[in-house]
């Protein structure tokens, strides 16, 4: 249980840290990341060159190009007659449903 004045404390240590516009998030991870995990969370507090080439880094290797078909269609990659016609021309004969409409 915790103290009037803990609780008091603790509130202003939170009110200070949004007014510098830092959020608290919480994570679960192994053990053996906890120190590599509070080292980035440290650097990525600060907002010097290291903070700036860390985020950089880290979106970078994050992020996911969703691209559809119709963009990578479209793009100018030298894509070889024996792939595309693997890739686009199939015998749809044995794939096709008889249906009723």
């Amino acid at each position: 249980m915790t103290t009037v004045a803990q609780r008091k404390a603790t509130s202003a240590h939170r009110t200070r840290a949004k007014s510098k516009g830092l959020v608290r998030i919480e994570v679960q991870a192994a053990r053996t990341d906890g120190a590599l995990i509070r080292a980035v969370a440290d650097t990525l507090r600060g907002d010097g060159v290291q903070a700036q080439s860390l985020r950089i880094t880290l979106e970078q290797a994050l992020s996911k190009p969703n691209k559809s078909i119709l963009e990578v269609i479209g793009m100018d990659y030298d894509i070889s007659d024996e792939v595309a016609d693997v890739v686009f021309n199939h015998d749809r004969s044995e794939t096709w449903r008889d249906i009723e409409l």
